[in-house]
């Protein structure tokens, strides 16, 4: 293959997308079975840029997006706060929430119509480098690309660069309210000790996602 990219979440199936019309021999590989991101509970905050990349790809039409169209910053025990509004930089919006099994389900269904191959329960073990092409280790096999794109964060066994590590014994706390007062298409961020707490305008509720640590957020 041409490429074989790694993961079939939103990241790696934008990317195949991106390059449909390439002409590139390509084909995805999930550990997952085929589809399962379209189960994601959990919503996404994205970009106006990542707004720009999903029109391009016609994805854009198919999300039921939530405009941000204000973000109120403030840190615990300090005086001030900063306010950004999207008509100050003159966009419709500084980013949208939308919820990750829709986009996964509106990206995956282009893939379909685009014959992009993806395989399902397919989890690589390790990559190896030759002189002009990539080896995927896989469970029954294994696979060979000009370029392996990874998107699914690291491969067991695979020879990566030296990374460095950081703990910062930190979790976030994921969920779903119902506010009693309209959110305005407002977002919150709010800087504490233990972490940021963002409340996030999700249709007419709010995404909260609150960080805390390991045994707080037990």
């Amino acid at each position: 293959h041409d490429l074989v990219i790694v993961g079939a979440g939103p990241v790696g199936m934008t990317l195949a997308l991106a390059l449909k019309d390439a002409g590139l021999d390509m084909r995805l590989v999930d550990a997952r079975p085929r589809g399962a991101a379209r189960h994601d509970p959990r919503v996404l905050a994205l970009s106006h840029g990542s707004r720009l990349t999903l029109e391009r790809l016609g994805i854009w039409p198919q999300l039921h997006a939530t405009p941000i169209e204000t973000i109120h910053i403030s840190q615990q025990g300090r005086l001030g706060r900063s306010l950004l509004t999207a008509a100050d930089y003159g966009l419709p919006a500084m980013g949208y929430v939308v919820a990750a099994g829709n986009l996964a389900a509106a990206l995956d269904d282009a893939l379909a119509a685009a014959g992009i191959p993806v395989d399902g329960n397919c989890t690589v073990t390790g990559l190896a480098d030759g002189a002009d092409s990539v080896t995927l280790s896989l469970a029954d096999g294994t696979l060979k690309a000009r370029l392996v794109a990874c998107a699914e964060g690291s491969i067991q066994g695979s020879e990566a660069p030296e990374l460095i590590e950081h703990d910062y014994a930190q979790h976030a706390v994921i969920s779903v309210a119902t506010p009693v007062e309209g959110h305005a298409n407002r977002a919150w961020e709010r800087f504490t000790p233990q972490g940021p707490l963002a409340v996030l305008p999700c249709g007419s509720a709010c995404a909260i996602v609150h960080t805390a640590s390991p045994a707080e957020a037990d």
